[in-house]
């Protein structure tokens, strides 16, 4: 079961957690936030952590395990790269891609 967030409302079971757009879409819901940028960016830090546990919890098997990271990777990435975006959206999404790449910033 996905463990929720209060300010996000993280909600479902952990199939559904895992789709790279559902992801995506919450890390940017969590990047738009008026939260500081260090708790935005550690928020997305946590949802990431979040998605690695909820592919273990549903017991996807590594190749689609993989899949799923790597769809998730591209669309993190191009978040991370937007030009029309704010530097400080960009680095919340570019957390989010370190932390699902397993880097530290």
């Amino acid at each position: 079961m996905l463990r929720c967030s209060r300010q996000f409302g993280w909600q479902g079971n952990a199939v559904a957690s895992t789709s790279a757009q559902r992801v995506y879409s919450e890390i940017g819901r969590i990047a738009q936030s008026d939260l500081p940028l260090r708790e935005r960016r550690a928020e997305a830090a946590k949802r990431i952590t979040q998605f690695k546990a909820d592919l273990v919890v549903a017991r996807i098997q590594p190749r689609e395990a993989e899949r799923l990271k790597e769809n998730l990777r591209r669309v993190l990435q191009r978040g991370a790269t937007q030009h029309d975006l704010t530097a400080e959206l960009n680095s919340v999404y570019a957390e989010a891609l370190d932390v699902l790449m397993g880097q530290t910033r």
